[in-house]
Parts: C-alpha cells; structure tokens; sequence
C-alpha cells in the first residue's frame, strides 16, 4: 500500500460514499469545514494498494499541529467501509508515521468524538492527553531508529 499526496479536488470528484467523512470536512453535506480543509495548511493523500488504477482504500489528511511544535496533527483518517478490519487504517498510519519520522518530527497528535475509537488508537501506540468539549486528544510520541 502506498499513501499518494492528492489534491482535495480529487477526493471531491470521488465516489461520496467512499469517504463521507471526508466530504463532510470539505464542506459538503452542509459542514462549515470547507473552505479550513480547502487550505494549503492541509495535506491530503490516498492510500492505495499496488496494482492497475485499483480504487483507494483510505484517505488521510494532516497539517501541522497549532500548539505542539515539531507535531503533525492526523484531521481526518478514513477507510472505505467496504474493506475496513483489514488493517488498512493501520497501514495508514504505519506510513504517515514514517513520513513524519523522516521528518525528523516529535509526535502525532489526533482528536476523536467517538469514544469507542480510543481502543483502536490506543493500540497504535496513541494516549490520550484529555477531554474538551467531547473530543479525545490523543498523542502519540514518535521514535526514529538510528
């Protein structure tokens, strides 16, 4: 699996069902999101497997994070529901990680509403920092190998 960095224009000409929540952050459904998503601040990739234009699996975006310097903060992480438990979102992160390690970055950061997604971050090595207004921050401190 590879990530591709991909303008947010071609996630919009996606299929929506792929990746609602990313619609919603580009501000479609109604979302106040977009034009913040739209920015250049973000960067947004495809996860896609090897093989002949295969569709993408996943899609995550990150910018650098407003209040940890030297953190890249994941906005969204999303894998299509048709192949989720099959280890793509960890994949995904796996890479991003990497990416950030080579950038000599300190920590990812992350933020869920949904609580039942702790365990799964917990389990990629995240922890949680605290709770505000109903969202989880979570850290994840990232070593590079000599």
């Amino acid at each position: 699996m590879n990530l591709r960095v991909v303008g947010f224009d071609e996630i919009e000409n996606m299929d929506p069902s792929w990746f609602p929540m990313a619609f919603e952050y580009l501000g479609h459904g109604g979302s106040t999101y977009g034009d913040t998503y739209k920015s250049d601040k973000f960067i947004w990739m495809l996860a896609v497997q090897d093989g002949e234009n295969p569709p993408p699996v996943g899609v995550v975006c990150i910018t650098a994070d407003r209040v940890l310097p030297k953190s890249c903060h994941v906005s969204v992480l999303e894998v299509r529901s048709d192949v989720r438990s099959r280890g793509y979102g960890k994949n995904i992160m796996a890479a991003v990680e990497s990416m950030c390690g080579d950038l000599s970055l300190l920590s990812l950061t992350l933020q869920t509403r949904d609580l039942s997604l702790v365990p799964y971050y917990q389990k990629l090595g995240f922890k949680s920092t605290h709770d505000h207004e109903g969202l989880r921050y979570m850290r994840k401190y990232l070593t590079k190998s000599p």
